[in-house]
Formats: C-alpha cells, structure tokens, sequence
C-alpha cells in the first residue's frame, strides 16, 4: 500500500538439469539499443524484447531466415541473380544472421499516442553494422513495385527522418473506415526504412513518420547517463489505459456508465499495466504490476456489484410482500 500498486507474481520452478531449467539459464536480458524509448507514459501500447538467445536456438532462428530469404529471392530476383552473393535479398539477410550469431535478438514495437490523440504503430529490428543495408531494403522495395502481384502504391525515399529513408507502402484503398479515422486519422500507410544498423518500420497516416522520428531522435540524442538505465527483464509488455479513452469525445463518454468510471479514475499517473518475465535461480518469473487506478476500478467494482444484489435483495423482499398482501386474508 505503500508503494499504492498491485503487483501479481507468475513463479514456475523447473526441475534441476531438466529441460527448462538449462532453458531459463540461457534467458537473461542485454543492454538495449532502444532503452531510452521502451517506457514512455504516453504509450497506450508497446512490447520489447532484449534476450540472449541460447545457442542451440540460434540454428531455429537461421532456418527461419533462411527460409524466408529464399521465398523473397524467388519472388524478386533472376535465377541468375539467385546465384549471385552480392544481390539485394542476400544483403538485406546477411546483418539479420549475423545479429542471430552474436546470440543477441534486441526488438521493439509501439502503439504512440501523437498531440493529435490519433495512434500510430512504430518499431525497430537492430542488426549487425552493414553499410549496404540501406541500398538492399532500397531495390527490395524497387522489386515489390515491379512484381506483377502487387497491389499497392509504393513510394520511395517518400520520407526522410534523421538522415534516413522511409520508404512508403500505401493499400488501394480511397476512403477509411471508421475505425480507422477514429484510431489512426485514416487510411494507414505502411513506412520502412534503414540505416547501417537498424531497420525501422511505422504504419500509420502522416503522424506515423513524425512519431518515428521523435524515437530516433530520442535515440540518437541519448546521454550515456540515459542510456545506463536499464530494464533487467527480457521481455516487456506496457499498457496505459488513458490514452484509449482520449479517443472519445466527451459526448461520448457520458452516455456510457462505464466509460464514465473509467475516465473518472485513471489519469496519466495511475494507469500503467507492466509485464515483465525474467529468468530466477529456479525457473522463471512474470510479474503483472498494476498501478493505483486499476485498484480503483476494482474497489467501484466490489462496491457497485455489492450495491446490486442489495437492490435484488430489496426488490425480492418487496415482491415477497405483495404476493402475502394479495392473498386472501383468514375470517377471523
């Protein structure tokens, strides 16, 4: 109560030399590329990951790469450009693979809330240093445009952000739906891009590009102060509430009981859900921390379901009453 949180604690002990145990071992956190950007109070949702991947699970994650290289050059390249070992496709994979061998998968992906109270959808891959990174994604995505399956508007270098090229991929579609208007502000547009050691992705309207900007900036603008702050979790999951609700209209809210009571309690302050799993002596633990509007909500509950079965109690008693009234009284 000091701390005026809930905090749930998941705690699963593996047997000693067994599977999971060797398993947990080889789970725990790394620094961060994305540290500086991985907790933010505005995020109305974001997942990172930071995790020393063990090594008999680096072959799984190559196959995987492998597999998709493959398909991609099938699709985009020549046969005779297949067997070449400087094409595009095979550019683009090398600093993928050689992150997998370093055994470090460092990853994040947010759902930003912009001054315009509209979300857009933004993340990051980190890779191995490759300076023909950008060029790859370049023709990759100069490829897609040609290939006679695809379908949608595709405009390169149609953004810039600190330096780097987003490259945009638009459906083909005129009009949004509503709830595309209502949460993104229109149709989305897929945004992708590169530097030497990262590609980057935003999907959204225009505000998509500015959100990723203001994270790149954020990174590259970091202190070795800032950046020394560190999550030890691996995994990470955030959730605030607030920002979900400014998507409404104040019309809106109060013709609905319950988006009442939850705009009555939450604030920017009290409405963070956080997940985080690590690794322990003995297994793993996934900690589920509340903050104080969720324990808010969860005393209104309690009390307005209390205040209903009173209500039944007394409706049940009433009616019990006029069923005695109506019937036929003795002669005394």
């Amino acid at each position: 109560k000091e701390q005026k949180q809930g905090i749930v604690d998941l705690l699963i002990k593996a047997r000693p030399n067994s599977d999971l145990a060797r398993s947990m071992k080889n789970l725990p956190g790394q620094a961060s590329y994305f540290s500086v950007v991985t907790a933010r109070e505005t995020l109305p949702l974001a997942a990172s990951v930071s995790m020393i991947i063990p090594r008999r699970d680096r072959k799984t994650y190559l196959n995987y790469l492998n597999f998709f290289e493959t398909q991609l050059s099938e699709k985009l390249l020549t046969a005779d450009e297949r067997l070449q070992q400087t094409n595009s496709v095979q550019q683009f994979f090398a600093p993928l693979k050689s992150q997998v061998n370093k055994g470090h998968l460092d990853a994040f992906v947010q759902l930003v809330s912009t001054p315009s109270k509209k979300f857009a959808l933004i993340g990051g891959i980190k890779v191995a240093p490759s300076s023909n990174l950008p060029a790859a994604l370049l023709d990759m995505v100069n490829r897609v445009e040609k290939n006679p399956d695809n379908k949608a508007r595709i405009f390169t270098n149609a953004e810039t952000v600190q330096g780097i090229g987003l490259h945009q991929l638009q459906p083909d579609v005129k009009n949004a739906d509503d709830r595309q208007r209502r949460f993104l502000g229109g149709v989305p547009s897929l945004y992708v891009g590169a530097d030497s050691e990262v590609i980057w992705f935003a999907m959204g309207t225009e505000i998509a590009v500015a959100a990723l900007n203001e994270a790149i900036e954020r990174i590259h603008t970091a202190t070795p102060e800032e950046r020394k702050v560190q999550r030890t979790a691996p995994f990470q999951f955030e959730f605030h509430i607030k920002p979900w609700l400014q998507l409404f209209s104040e019309a809106e809210i109060s013709e609905s009981e319950i988006m009442k009571i939850l705009d009555g309690i939450f604030t920017s302050e009290n409405d963070l859900v956080l997940i985080t799993t690590q690794p322990t002596e003995t297994g793993v633990r996934s900690r589920f921390q509340f903050d104080e509007g969720y324990l808010k909500l969860l005393g209104v509950s309690i009390g307005k379901q209390f205040d209903r079965n009173q209500e039944r109690r007394a409706r049940r008693n009433r009616e019990r009453g006029q069923k005695r009234d109506a019937l036929p009284q003795p002669n005394p």
